[in-house]
């Protein structure tokens, strides 16, 4: 797997429910970007908070709807099981480069 983007000091929010939502990972959540997916994930050994706050994930660009940055913030929505859509906010060491990076990807996975 070749590596485009890596940020191990992120942070991170979830939609998904109110714990996800109530539940962040500060400057403890991985970002990494490969050349088909992105993958966020927090320490191994607070690998079960990151799934009870949903920030653990594999997520094909192919499924990625929308990349938006608020200040800080990029909110990405991505499509899950059942057709909803899901988004992340999250925060990484260099926001334009990783934008750039991302969407550059995306146009190649379409």
């Amino acid at each position: 797997v070749r590596v485009l983007y890596r940020d191990k000091m992120g942070s991170g929010q979830s939609d998904k429910d109110w714990q996800s939502k109530m539940g962040a990972a500060e400057r403890s959540l991985e970002i990494v970007l490969t050349e088909d997916e992105l993958w966020t994930r927090g320490p191994k050994i607070f690998a079960w908070i990151a799934e009870k706050i949903d920030l653990g994930h594999r997520i094909p660009l192919k499924k990625i709807s929308k990349v938006e940055q608020k200040g800080k913030v990029i909110k990405i929505s991505f499509s899950v099981e059942n057709a909803a859509t899901r988004t992340l906010s999250i925060k990484t060491k260099n926001p334009d480069e990783f934008i750039s990076l991302l969407n550059k990807q995306r146009a190649h996975a379409d």
